[in-house]
Protein backbone atom coordinates (compact mmCIF):
# COMPACT_ATOMS: atom_id res chain seq x y z
CA UNK A 1 0.00 0.00 0.00
CA UNK A 2 1.24 3.46 -0.89
CA UNK A 3 -0.22 6.93 -0.91
CA UNK A 4 -0.13 9.36 -3.80
CA UNK A 5 -1.18 12.98 -4.16
CA UNK A 6 -2.36 14.16 -7.55
CA UNK A 7 -2.41 17.89 -8.21
CA UNK A 8 -3.38 19.77 -11.33
CA UNK A 9 -5.57 22.62 -12.53
CA UNK A 10 -6.92 20.26 -15.20
CA UNK A 11 -9.70 18.09 -13.75
CA UNK A 12 -9.92 16.06 -16.99
CA UNK A 13 -6.28 14.99 -16.74
CA UNK A 14 -6.72 14.08 -13.07
CA UNK A 15 -9.70 11.87 -13.95
CA UNK A 16 -7.75 10.22 -16.80
CA UNK A 17 -4.78 9.53 -14.56
CA UNK A 18 -7.01 7.95 -11.92
CA UNK A 19 -8.63 5.77 -14.57
CA UNK A 20 -5.23 4.59 -15.84
CA UNK A 21 -4.02 3.85 -12.31
CA UNK A 22 -7.22 1.92 -11.58
CA UNK A 23 -6.49 -0.39 -14.54
CA UNK A 24 -3.37 -1.71 -12.78
CA UNK A 25 -3.95 -1.03 -9.09
CA UNK A 26 -6.70 -1.08 -6.53
CA UNK A 27 -7.17 2.60 -5.74
CA UNK A 28 -9.31 4.60 -3.38
CA UNK A 29 -9.95 8.32 -3.86
CA UNK A 30 -10.00 10.04 -0.48
CA UNK A 31 -10.89 13.45 -1.93
CA UNK A 32 -9.11 16.69 -1.17
CA UNK A 33 -6.03 16.45 1.00
CA UNK A 34 -6.38 17.48 4.63
CA UNK A 35 -3.32 15.88 6.27
CA UNK A 36 -0.17 14.21 4.95
CA UNK A 37 3.16 13.36 6.62
CA UNK A 38 2.54 15.65 9.60
CA UNK A 39 1.44 18.56 7.41
CA UNK A 40 -2.09 19.92 7.70
CA UNK A 41 -3.47 21.28 4.43
CA UNK A 42 -6.37 23.70 4.04
CA UNK A 43 -7.55 25.08 0.74
CA UNK A 44 -9.55 28.21 -0.02
CA UNK A 45 -10.08 30.60 -2.90
CA UNK A 46 -7.04 32.54 -1.65
CA UNK A 47 -4.78 29.51 -1.98
CA UNK A 48 -3.39 26.55 -0.09
CA UNK A 49 -2.25 26.86 3.53
CA UNK A 50 0.23 24.38 5.02
CA UNK A 51 0.68 24.02 8.78
CA UNK A 52 2.49 21.69 11.12
CA UNK A 53 0.90 23.00 14.32
CA UNK A 54 -0.15 19.49 15.42
CA UNK A 55 3.32 18.10 14.68
CA UNK A 56 4.89 20.96 16.65
CA UNK A 57 2.64 20.22 19.64
CA UNK A 58 3.59 16.52 19.44
CA UNK A 59 7.31 17.41 19.34
CA UNK A 60 6.96 19.75 22.30
CA UNK A 61 5.12 17.09 24.32
CA UNK A 62 7.60 14.36 23.38
CA UNK A 63 10.60 16.41 24.49
CA UNK A 64 8.95 18.01 27.53
CA UNK A 65 9.21 21.58 26.30
CA UNK A 66 5.55 22.61 26.41
CA UNK A 67 6.29 25.48 28.80
CA UNK A 68 8.53 27.33 26.31
CA UNK A 69 7.65 30.92 25.54
CA UNK A 70 7.06 31.87 21.89
CA UNK A 71 9.20 34.61 20.36
CA UNK A 72 8.90 36.55 17.12
CA UNK A 73 12.49 35.87 15.98
CA UNK A 74 13.75 32.31 16.63
CA UNK A 75 17.42 33.33 17.10
CA UNK A 76 19.33 36.57 16.89
CA UNK A 77 21.82 36.16 14.02
CA UNK A 78 24.57 37.82 16.11
CA UNK A 79 24.36 35.39 19.06
CA UNK A 80 27.12 32.77 19.36
CA UNK A 81 26.07 29.58 21.09
CA UNK A 82 28.53 27.99 23.51
CA UNK A 83 28.65 24.51 24.99
CA UNK A 84 26.02 24.26 27.70
CA UNK A 85 27.56 21.15 29.25
CA UNK A 86 30.86 20.61 31.00
CA UNK A 87 33.45 19.21 28.60
CA UNK A 88 34.56 16.60 31.12
CA UNK A 89 31.29 14.64 31.15
CA UNK A 90 28.84 15.23 28.34
CA UNK A 91 26.88 12.09 29.28
CA UNK A 92 25.02 14.01 32.01
CA UNK A 93 22.79 15.67 29.43
CA UNK A 94 19.63 13.56 29.22
CA UNK A 95 18.02 15.25 26.20
CA UNK A 96 17.58 13.07 23.11
CA UNK A 97 19.40 15.80 21.18
CA UNK A 98 19.64 14.04 17.81
CA UNK A 99 15.95 13.20 17.79
CA UNK A 100 14.98 16.77 18.68
CA UNK A 101 17.29 18.17 16.01
CA UNK A 102 15.82 15.77 13.42
CA UNK A 103 12.30 16.88 14.33
CA UNK A 104 13.30 20.53 13.95
CA UNK A 105 14.97 19.82 10.60
CA UNK A 106 11.73 18.21 9.36
CA UNK A 107 9.88 21.40 10.32
CA UNK A 108 12.41 23.53 8.41
CA UNK A 109 11.94 21.44 5.28
CA UNK A 110 8.16 21.29 5.54
CA UNK A 111 6.66 24.56 6.65
CA UNK A 112 9.08 26.52 8.84
CA UNK A 113 12.01 27.87 6.80
CA UNK A 114 12.03 30.82 9.24
CA UNK A 115 13.73 28.65 11.88
CA UNK A 116 16.46 27.37 9.53
CA UNK A 117 19.20 29.61 10.97
CA UNK A 118 18.40 28.62 14.56
CA UNK A 119 18.29 24.90 13.68
CA UNK A 120 21.57 25.20 11.78
CA UNK A 121 23.19 26.95 14.76
CA UNK A 122 22.15 24.30 17.28
CA UNK A 123 23.15 21.50 14.92
CA UNK A 124 26.74 22.75 14.97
Amino acid sequence: MDDILITSHDEVNIRRLKEELAKNFVIRDLGCIKYCLGIEVSQSKKGIHLSQAGYIRDVMNRFGITDCKPVRTPLDTNIKLHDAIDDSDGDELKLPYRELLGSLMYLVQGTRPDIAHAVSAISQ
